[in-house]
């Protein structure tokens, strides 16, 4: 087994849904917070996951930014 390089804490929150005839939006927004031996921070604000589920289809994207410090300071 490989080394462990960071461990992300995920705190998520309240989920928002759309529907329609052809699709379903889930919304999950969430903070976080990064620990590990070459970075250590946390979300610059709330990132959100999204999933789409279509006909036949589902896609899942997250977004979100870090700021920290790494190993070097």
């Amino acid at each position: 087994m490989g080394e462990l390089i960071v461990t992300i804490n995920v705190t998520t929150y309240e989920t928002q849904m759309l529907e329609s005839n052809n699709a379903r939006v889930v919304m999950i927004p969430f903070s976080c917070e990064a620990e590990g031996n070459y970075f250590n921070g946390k979300s610059v604000a709330d990132g959100v996951d999204t999933q789409i589920s279509t006909a036949g289809e589902f896609s899942l994207s997250a977004r979100y930014m870090l700021e920290g410090t790494d190993r070097s300071g």
